[in-house]
């Protein structure tokens, strides 16, 4: 049922930022501070069950079409969400950069949810030093070609550092069999 397999979800979340909480205490000040996001997924009888938190992506590819699954949890969007600022003014506000929700402080929401998926969708989660380099487009028409998952990921990876990416760019593709 959806309820478990969420819940499992929410403990492996629990568990990570008890972990991360753990280090940063016995490393004294080289990790203070420190914090990091989470996209997971979980994968039974064709239903893709996930939890997000902060600003890596999921995003789902199928008919040749990218959609994103989660939204970035960060200021502005809880701004545009309180009204104080719009959906336009939010693609360049300053807070589109800082997270409101990470793994490694003890307080997090995070968001879950389910769908479908058939033979040969592509589930598909990224860093934003992917997703914040790559346009939307390029994304979709890069996942259109007819390459191995490798090989897409390589195009993907290129496609950001050409783009100026220099942040951290993690992956993963996941074809549905």
């Amino acid at each position: 049922t959806k309820d478990r397999e969420e819940e499992e979800l929410s403990k492996i979340a629990i568990a990570a930022d008890l972990a991360m909480a753990r280090e940063k205490e016995s490393t004294q000040e080289e990790l203070e501070g420190m914090g990091t996001t989470l996209v997971s997924i979980l994968l039974r009888d064709h239903i893709v069950y996930w939890i997000h938190i902060g600003d890596s992506r999921m995003y789902h590819f199928v008919d040749n079409t990218l959609k994103q699954i989660t939204i970035d949890q960060t200021f502005a969007r809880l701004l545009v969400e309180e009204g104080e600022i719009t959906e336009e003014e939010a693609k360049t506000h300053y807070s589109r950069k800082v997270m409101d929700q990470c793994i490694g402080f003890g307080d997090f929401v995070p968001e879950t949810g389910s769908f479908p998926v058939k033979k040969d969708d592509l589930v598909i989660l990224s860093t934003d030093g992917l997703h914040k380099k790559i346009k939307h487009q390029e994304f979709n028409d890069i996942l259109k070609e007819n390459n191995s998952l490798k090989e897409k990921a390589s195009l993907l990876t290129d496609a950001a550092i050409k783009s100026g990416g220099s942040d951290n760019i993690t992956m993963l593709l996941c074809k549905v069999k």
